[in-house]
């Protein structure tokens, strides 16, 4: 697995880097799958660094007015 995909960064660290509140990333991992993060055995998620490009990508384009659903 590359580095990049390696699950790293719990929920409230990329809440951090990305300026999205964790509640969104969840609705946007549940609702859209606009992102699968990795899970420990006791289901804490586990983000990676494509993850997170990913997340900050989507709230531009959200910011830009594009809908997250399409």
């Amino acid at each position: 697995m590359p580095t990049s995909e390696l699950p790293t960064y719990r929920i409230g660290a990329v809440a951090r880097m990305t300026g999205l509140s964790e509640h969104l990333i969840r609705v946007w991992e549940r609702r859209y799958g606009a992102i699968q993060p990795r899970r420990t055995t006791s289901g804490v998620r586990l983000f990676s660094e494509v993850d997170v490009e990913r997340l900050a990508l989507l709230k531009r384009a959200t910011e830009q007015g594009h809908a997250i659903g399409t």
